[in-house]
């Protein structure tokens, strides 16, 4: 009763929190789940409150981890907060229920609090209907912005301005539509984000020569190459494979670019056209990896299943001595304290990948095979047991004999 208790209060606190439809009836859920399993003896030991509490936490940790990953109203980037804020709530909520001078109503305090805290680590972002209305108005607005920008160019000739505002009033009918086709948060952001720099570039300078127009696209794209690599090889939750990958992706993109601009008959228009292809696609070469605490997090779950399997197999090594299985099974648990530990101070994808290889060979590494393999203990076993017979045999008919 005592844990249903407060697994109750627990919900009931996060229901009164919830700030929308959809969070009332997430901490509901989430809440009526684990009442409808936690069904506890009426007399129960600290230390079984203690574990029972725990177990709960971590329970109610995976549940809310997937709905943080199968959000779609969330962007990457809040993705990423949500999973380390709920890491941190889960580590925390551990320490507090760990603490061996509480006593059962602390224990039912810690628990509480440290449930909501996880509770409270996802908030569902805005409903995607919202979220598109809202960045189809951001276009409009960048639009008015950059018209506005056209009239106040005195330099401009009539026929520039009238382009200007003609391309303006296409890349926004284009951004906007391309908002309606994205099905999540991120999708919608990144489409955002490529049409406001395609608006922002839609404005046709004064007239210039063909040949400096050329010269400064040429080197704003040099520029762009430039910013953009040295991004991907600062990013620390690519692999070194990946950022290969990227960076040839894209050197194609700047050659592609390159041959276009050195082709013959070409007009400013096309030059000005390339340069707004440039700023659009050189960035997005420029891909960020999976969060490094997800990254991480995917290693740990991947070494302690590879540890349960190596476990389970010792137990079942009928060829092993129980000895021989102490020392295995004691091997195994130290390379996953060291492995757990190594990881936690991981810093990048490279270091995560190398690691966690590390730990899966040094799993099978760290055994030592039995001294006899099963058939050979058997046979020798058997040899010494019709040894044994033979000898008794001889000396009972050595006995008969003399009786005789």
């Amino acid at each position: 009763m005592a844990n249903l208790s407060h697994v109750k209060a627990g919900a009931e606190a996060s229901v009164l929190v919830a700030q929308n439809a959809d969070e009332i009836d997430h901490a509901q859920t989430v809440g009526s789940a684990y009442l409808a399993k936690n069904h506890q003896p009426a007399k129960q030991t600290l230390e079984q409150r203690r574990a029972d509490n725990l177990a709960t936490i971590n329970d109610l940790f995976q549940e809310v981890l997937l709905r943080i990953n199968a959000d779609q109203t969330l962007t990457e980037e809040k993705r990423a907060e949500e999973v380390e804020k709920l890491e941190a709530a889960k580590d925390e909520c551990a320490v507090q229920l760990s603490n061996e001078k509480l006593d059962a109503q602390g224990l039912l305090a810690a628990f509480t609090q440290g449930q909501q805290a996880i509770l409270a680590s996802h908030r569902p972002g805005e409903r995607l209907v919202q979220q598109k209305q809202d960045a189809k108005n951001a276009l409009l607005y960048e639009r008015e912005k950059q018209r506005a920008a056209v009239q106040e160019q005195a330099a401009l000739s009539l026929e520039e301005q009238e382009l200007s505002e003609s391309r303006l009033d296409r890349f926004l009918a284009a951004g906007q539509a391309k908002i309606d086709e994205q099905g999540n948060a991120q999708g919608i952001q990144e489409v955002l984000k490529t049409a406001r720099q395609s608006i922002d570039t839609a404005v046709l300078s004064a007239k210039i020569s063909l040949a400096d127009r050329l010269q400064a696209a040429q080197a704003t794209i040099q520029l762009l190459q430039q910013q953009t690599a040295t991004a991907i090889q600062g990013e620390k939750t690519l692999l070194a494979d990946e950022k290969e990958q990227e960076l040839a992706t894209l050197a194609a993109v700047v050659d592609r670019l390159e041959q276009r601009m050195s082709g013959q008959n070409l007009e400013a228009e096309a030059v000005i056209d390339l340069l707004s292809t440039a700023k659009n696609e050189l960035p997005n070469c420029y891909r960020q990896g999976n969060s490094l605490a997800n990254q991480r997090w995917a290693a740990l779950v991947m070494l302690a299943r590879a540890y349960q399997r190596e476990r389970e197999a010792v137990r079942l090594d009928r060829a092993l001595l129980a000895s021989e299985q102490v020392r295995n099974q004691q091997a195994i648990a130290q390379v996953k304290a060291e492995a757990d530990k190594a990881l936690q101070a991981a810093d990048t994808a490279d270091v995560i990948q190398e690691l966690t290889d590390k730990f899966l060979a040094a799993f099978k590494d760290c055994q030592q095979p039995a001294v006899q393999a099963l058939s050979e203990r058997q046979k020798k076993a058997a040899n010494a047991l019709s040894r044994l017979y033979d000898k008794a045999k001889n000396r009972l008919v050595e006995k008969r004999g003399k009786q005789c």
